[in-house]
């Protein structure tokens, strides 16, 4: 009977939105050699592949838009996660078209990636004119920066995902950046073409800015537990976007820290967890409480 109701009561725990393990998806965890996946080395002149430590001829090759899977790893036993499974596609964002009749908008760039460093992106607006964004695409601006364009990192997870920390692989002047969730309902409307400060009438959520990141430890975005760990917010989404510092989004009191302009970083790791889908949380609490149920019926049947 005492096993009875402590089942029930975890289901009932369960049911306030519980979260498995944490879950670590890094480019170092990559796949090799499959089309849309995250490659190293020039194995195929594949315009939607991404190329490791390329350079010269390879970023041409690129096109924008491109994207990358890679496996999580368990954070406690370092196993990967099965193909197929959790996995999340990484893609690049920038808002550009800047001085096309005077608005800023987001689109999709190209995803460049170093293994042991991470992610970095070079937008549409490479160039050496007046209106382009100069230096685009060599140091420090192959990374993800908001000197003249503001770059993105766009994760999207096959499950509904807690994300807990990240951290950078490289950085270079300065390390301030921003987190977004999609908060909406369904699946979030195409990026593309949404204003550089109109994430949140589209249905983002604005969850943080972050001042000098750095590579030498991990970001924890909704502080630190007792023992040092990091906390798992409440808040879930199959869509997290990490961008470079933004002024149009503040959150909080102003922080001296942050600046715009001169931030160049490259993401190489997100942590997080999967959090329990309601109606599966409800079926455990209700399987629970049909368990106490039980116990009662059996109990007023033995009396009688």
């Amino acid at each position: 009977m005492k096993k009875l109701h402590a089942f029930a009561l975890c289901a009932l725990v369960v049911s306030t939105g519980s979260a498995m393990a944490a879950t670590n998806w890094s480019l170092g965890s990559s796949y090799t050699n499959t089309v849309g996946e995250c490659n190293r080395g020039n194995t195929t002149s594949n315009a939607s592949e991404l190329y490791i430590n390329g350079s010269g001829s390879d970023m041409a090759r690129l096109a924008n838009g491109n994207t990358c899977r890679i496996q999580g790893r368990d954070a406690v036993t370092g196993n990967l996660t099965p193909v197929g499974g959790d996995n999340v596609m990484v893609s690049a964002w920038s808002t550009t078209k800047q001085f096309d009749n005077g608005v800023t908008n987001w689109e999709d760039a190209k995803l460049k990636g170093w293994l042991g460093s991470g992610f970095g992106v070079t937008n549409r607006d490479a160039g050496t004119a007046n209106t382009d964004d100069q230096n685009e695409g060599s140091s420090p601006e192959h990374a993800v920066d908001n000197n003249q364009r503001i770059d993105g990192v766009l994760y999207t997870f096959t499950k509904n995902m807690a994300l807990q920390s990240l951290r950078l692989g490289w950085s270079s002047t300065d390390s301030d950046l921003a987190v977004f969730r999609f908060a909406g309902t369904g699946v979030p409307p195409q990026l593309a073409f949404t204003s550089a400060g109109g994430l949140i009438s589209a249905g983002w959520e604005h969850v943080g800015n972050y001042a000098d990141v750095g590579t030498s430890s991990t970001l924890c975005l909704a502080g630190k537990n007792a023992d040092n760990s990091c906390k798992t917010s409440a808040a879930a989404s199959s869509w997290w976007l990490v961008t470079a510092y933004n002024p149009t989004y503040a959150k909080g009191p102003a922080n001296s820290a942050l600046t715009a302009g001169n931030d160049y970083f490259k993401l190489l790791t997100v942590s997080g967890d999967i959090k329990v889908s309601e109606p599966a949380a409800l079926a455990l609490a209700g399987f629970g409480l049909f368990g106490v149920l039980a116990t009662r019926r059996k109990r007023a049947a033995a009396a009688a």
